[in-house]
């Protein structure tokens, strides 16, 4: 069985908080890269004043398909769907898939 797709939770952690985002990539590593970190200001949002935050890898589950790792996602989103982060912008893509708890990938 070969390992193509993941599901991960990444810890994005501001001097005021900590919120988690929940997706699914076939390179976390350069998921990671693209919402940027305290290396790559860049990729913080548009001059809200935050400050860049610090993005970590805290979990994954490998898959087979894709199809299994975007089921186990929207399982996911939906069980934590209360929540749901609301607050301002936080990564450049906005603040998708961002929880205020820290989901568990193994339900």
């Amino acid at each position: 069985m070969a390992i193509d797709y993941y599901v991960y939770k990444l810890r994005i952690e501001l001097p005021n908080m900590t919120v988690f985002k929940l997706g699914n990539s076939t390179n976390i590593n350069k998921r990671i890269a693209s919402l940027g970190s305290i290396e790559k200001p860049s990729s913080v949002v548009k001059g809200l004043g935050l400050p860049k935050p610090y993005i970590t890898c805290i979990g994954f589950k490998a898959f087979d398909s894709l199809s299994k790792a975007e089921k186990l996602e929207t399982v996911l989103l939906a069980k934590y769907k209360e929540f749901k982060y609301t607050g301002r912008y936080i990564l450049a893509n906005g603040n998708t898939e961002l929880l205020t708890i820290e989901p568990d990938l193994f339900i």
